[in-house]
């Protein structure tokens, strides 16, 4: 268990070292970075500090001094709730914008994968498929994971609890990033889900790994192929 968490949380650097192996992973990682560059710079960076300033200009007009303990207190929650959705608005925005690229990588990374992936069905048809079933997978498990968002706002006073969706929020990142080869694979939502509960421990430390990264501006550009690989390879280390 404690194994299967720690090699989910390392994927991101263990996906690294595979790309600065591979020219060709490296030439696809490329693309992904710059269409995500000026999303991650003024998309999620901006709306951050935008929403968190309204909070606070909120909390005023309720009769809140700006430096009070309560308003502290808020600030520190409003950060954690927006960190999260940092980390789920990039993920779908990147998902979206960049998932031909994402889906190449994911494909080129396949022949490199302990144990290696045999290949999947190619052509036209199967690549527009796989593009329409990813964004169908991408949809509903982000309205899932803003739905937890919700929950955890509702458990504001219930500290330790309001926790508890944030973190299922963080687990279902590695969805997106699993999701690559299995379309590619005839595999749909439902043996998603299946892969994700029966390799929670992995898939946790995969999703957590990537929600600490995700919503830091510029990095989480650079962190975008390392999810699409390291999807990919603890796709095919738990299939």
């Amino acid at each position: 268990m404690i194994a299967d968490l720690f090699y989910g949380f390392t994927l991101p650097v263990r996906a690294l070292r595979l790309i600065l192996k591979k020219k060709r992973l490296l030439a696809w990682s490329v693309l992904p970075v710059f269409l995500t560059l000026a999303l991650s710079i003024w998309g999620v960076a901006a709306a951050k500090s935008t929403i968190v300033a309204w909070g606070v200009d909120w909390l005023a007009g309720l009769g809140y001094a700006p430096g009070s303990l309560g308003v502290q207190a808020a600030v520190f929650f409003f950060q954690l709730v927006l960190f999260v959705l940092a980390a789920i608005s990039f993920s779908f925005f990147a998902g979206i914008i960049a998932a031909p690229f994402n889906d190449l990588l994911a494909e080129s990374t396949e022949p490199f994968t302990t144990p290696p992936l045999p290949p999947a069905p190619t052509g036209i048809h199967g690549k527009f498929r796989a593009f329409v079933v990813d964004a169908v997978k991408t949809t509903l498990v982000t309205a899932l994971q803003i739905f937890f968002v919700l929950v955890g706002l509702l458990g504001l006073w219930l500290p330790g609890f309001n926790l508890i969706p944030f973190a299922l929020a963080f687990w279902l990142l590695a969805f997106q990033f699993i999701s690559y080869p299995q379309t590619r694979r005839g595999e749909g939502v439902r043996d998603s889900i299946r892969f994700l509960f029966k390799n929670g421990f992995a898939t946790f430390g995969f999703g957590a790994a990537l929600g600490l990264l995700f919503p830091i501006p510029i990095l989480s550009s650079f962190v975008l192929p390392l999810a699409v690989v390291g999807g990919t390879l603890l796709y095919a280390r738990y299939r």
